[in-house]
């Protein structure tokens, strides 16, 4: 390879790689992971005469780069061997090479199958070398050595001479991301969006200058100071109108003569949050309170880019993209040359907020209908509401119910089931609260709150995390012999692993009237399972394990200690 071109691309690795380009950029979207190691399983079939004549294979498992040992249970006489016969990494089948002698049709040996090799070694000597895989792009501006610092810049240099290296390329300007973005977030998803550091006119302010809350849609301040805002004219943040053509306190649903733009799920209108736009028929989170009987317009708020809350007192960022903020002082001044009157001074930031959270995300699979994602439930006591904040990507409802590939609906009433359209919510009618999730796969910020305080509406804040639901979890074989605990790890339990709680998901199949596992609990109540027949299917034992996590989020003096199960595995059990 030139040797120009070699350290060229050293140095933009580097730039790429380094902590400062990290935290300026996101190239996680997209990624999969390409050392998938899940272990594959199998059971043996045995003949009449006590020869292991076939084995099935139960889960191919996944990464393997070489056909794993197979190791067959021995007997009172010769022990069989077989050969595992790999494609793309996966095992396919198992070729018998020795039938052996002694086995039992009735009780057929165990067969273990060895996991994917873990990749160690140096980086020049082993494939493969990396745990993820993501399509990215980037850009690059022209390439001048005139008028720029060397040093300022990343560089190729050609050490051709190496007492005299000789700059050759200097990368002055590059955009990198997924699949291209430029441009440097200045936040987080879930990240407290800050006030100003400044005043109005830029000079250094306390943190009280500017009202926590920025200003609300439609809010009007009758004493004034708009000259820093490039003609803005009041409301500073933008209010719509709609024409309502019926509506009544009885119903939560409501017609309009035409859905203008900005009237969408999470706008606010007659007083209650809109959760469902389809066609000229809105349905509200609450009933409105008047009767409308023909077209009368009615102002509405449009969904604010951020999240103020009233209950920890900040502003988060609970939007990915462009957001604009507009803030407000808390007293109105005469800082403004010549000025005679107080007014209240203002000030718009305009930033980006990256998709990507800086504290780890909370896992939650679909719980509803065909899906048997675990409820997340929260524990009663110190947390009375779960309060979850939506976006324009995860909006509270969806239009349409999702609709599994190959489901074919009853046409009894009595037995179809409603129509679920909400996305990921927090439920306490009947029982335990609970987090759901159903529709839709994304991220959303949700806040945990007690009590309430002295200031009317608002509770105690307590925390909050970042929660990111998928469709399914991504299933893991493992294989355990009989009268041994159902464990969330083959070999070797990873860290934590011994903390985790189990959730049966399915438990679909019994023989003979008898479960597959036994059932025990421990002194502190935790229940336990242990194989106790066999079973060649893992759909059949289904176990999610739980881990109990503390809020990511919050602003006490030490962590709330929350401790709500999130699930972590799920496992399917061949024994």
């Amino acid at each position: 390879m030139n040797s120009r071109f070699f350290a060229f691309c050293v140095t933009l690795g580097s730039l790429l790689l380094s902590p400062m380009a990290h935290a300026q950029y996101e190239i996680k979207s997209g990624a999969r992971n390409v050392l998938d190691s899940r272990r594959a399983g199998g059971f043996a079939t045995v003949s009449a005469g006590g020869a292991v004549t076939a084995i099935t294979v139960r889960g191919g498992g996944a990464g393997y780069a070489e056909a794993p040992v197979v190791t067959i249970g021995a007997s009172g006489g010769t022990t069989a061997t077989a050969t595992a016969v790999l494609t793309a990494g996966v095992v396919t089948s198992i070729t018998v090479n020795i039938g052996g002698s002694g086995y039992s049709a009735s009780a057929p040996p165990n067969v273990s199958i060895a996991g994917p090799a873990i990749p160690t070694g140096s980086s020049g000597a082993t494939t493969p070398q990396y745990a993820g895989l993501a399509a990215t792009s980037a850009s690059a501006g022209p390439i001048s050595l005139l008028g720029i610092n060397a040093g300022r810049y990343p560089s190729a240099t050609d050490k051709t001479i190496p007492a005299a290296p000789v700059v050759t390329a200097i990368l002055a300007r590059a955009s990198v991301g997924y699949s291209l973005a430029s441009g440097v977030p200045r936040y987080s998803f879930g990240d407290v969006i800050e006030r100003p550091l400044v005043n109005w006119s830029g000079a250094i302010a306390p943190g009280t200058y500017w009202r926590a809350e920025p200003v609300k849609p439609g809010e009007v301040f009758a004493n004034n100071y708009l000259g820093n805002l490039n003609g803005a004219t009041q409301p500073l943040v933008a209010t719509g109108s709609v024409n309502v053509t019926s509506c009544s306190p009885s119903s939560n649903v409501i017609t309009v003569a035409s859905v203008p733009s900005g009237l969408v799920s999470g706008a606010t209108l007659l007083g209650q949050r809109v959760d469902i736009v389809n066609g000229l028929t809105l349905t509200l989170r609450g009933k409105p309170n008047e009767t409308i009987s023909s077209a009368s317009a009615r102002d509405f708020s449009l969904p604010l880019p951020y999240y103020y809350s009233p209950h920890a007192g900040k502003v988060f960022a609970t939007q990915p993209g462009r957001v604009t903020v507009t803030w407000v002082s808390n007293l109105p001044d005469t800082s403004s040359s010549g000025e005679s009157t107080a007014t209240y001074k203002f000030k718009t930031e305009v930033f980006s907020v990256t998709s990507a959270p800086r504290v780890p995300q909370r896992p939650m699979y679909w719980t509803e209908k065909s899906f048997k994602g675990p409820l997340v439930e929260i524990p009663a006591g110190r947390i009375v509401v779960a309060n979850v904040v939506y976006n324009s990507f995860m909006p509270s409802h969806v239009t349409d119910e999702y609709v599994p590939v190959g489901y074919n609906p009853s046409n009894d009433p009595n037995t179809t089931q409603p129509d679920e359209r909400r996305t990921l919510w927090f439920d306490n009618t009947v029982g335990t609260g609970a987090l759901h999730a159903y529709n839709l796969q994304g991220s959303v910020f949700v806040e945990y709150l007690g009590v309430e305080t002295l200031d009317a509406g608002n509770r105690e804040f307590l925390g909050a995390d970042v929660v990111t639901t998928t469709r399914d979890a991504e299933p893991v074989n493992i294989e355990t012999a009989l009268g041994q605990q159902l464990q969330p790890w083959q070999d070797t339990p990873a860290v934590g692993d011994l903390d985790l709680t189990p959730s049966i998901s399915l438990n679909s199949a019994q023989t003979s009237g008898k479960p597959l596992y036994g059932t025990s609990a421990l002194a502190n109540g935790q229940l336990v399972y242990h194989a106790e027949r066999s079973n060649d299917n893992p759909d059949k034992i289904q176990i999610y394990w739980m881990e109990a996590k503390d809020s990511e989020i919050y602003f006490l003096s030490s962590a709330p200690n929350l401790s709500i199960q999130w699930p972590k595995y799920l496992c399917k059990y061949t024994q």
